[in-house]
């Protein structure tokens, strides 16, 4: 029926035309039948644009159904900004929030920096989640300029290891990393 229910509320008239088919965007579709033939929650794991004008965001949707046919997806959202507003704030400077590729959704500037990543001018890392993309390719474990990043890196996420000691004079001295739960997000602590 093509009809979509918001809260807070926004104005549709802006976001919404005639044309608009509500089943094509991933928080529809990805609950459906074919994406998710156990019919139960489904959370959304990659930060996308948020339609209504929220920033980046991620969603966990439940479809809704009248017998055997899908009648409805319902859904709650988070902005990436309220993740990192919780774990990152002033005084962590050495907290990093990554997806499990490796790239980096929020990070402490300390961090960035003892990572080898090139320095942000202008704003703060976690202000790019404000705009229309993240800056993934500069911003990837995996893509770091120091090897034992990498390393870390590879350790954390493919060979799921909770703890990387540093070697090298110019690296930090050790990393941790948490799983956050129902999402494939990691947070690993740098100390210097």
């Amino acid at each position: 029926m093509q009809v979509s229910r918001v809260f807070p509320a926004y104005d549709a008239k802006d976001l919404v035309t005639k044309d608009t088919d509500l089943k094509k965007y991933n928080f529809y579709y990805e609950a459906d039948e074919e994406n998710n033939p156990s019919k139960g929650p489904v959370w959304i794991p990659d930060a996308y644009v948020d339609p209504a004008g929220r920033g980046w965001i991620l969603s966990v949707i439940h479809p809704i159904y009248d017998k055997e046919k899908l009648f409805s997806v319902v859904g709650i959202d988070l902005t990436v900004d309220d993740i990192i507003a919780r774990y990152l704030n002033s005084e962590d400077e050495n907290l990093i929030i990554a997806t499990k590729d490796g790239d980096i959704v929020a990070a402490g500037a300390s961090a960035i920096e003892a990572l080898s990543f090139p320095t942000l001018k202008n704003y703060i890392y976690k202000d790019i989640i404000s705009e229309d993309n993240f800056r993934i390719s500069d911003y990837n474990l995996f893509n770091s300029k120091n090897q034992e990043v990498r390393v870390m890196a590879e350790e954390f996420l493919l060979k799921n290891k909770s703890s990387f000691r540093f070697s090298e004079e110019y690296s930090p001295k050790s990393a941790r990393i948490v799983y956050f739960n129902m999402i494939d997000w990691i947070l690993i602590e740098v100390n210097f």
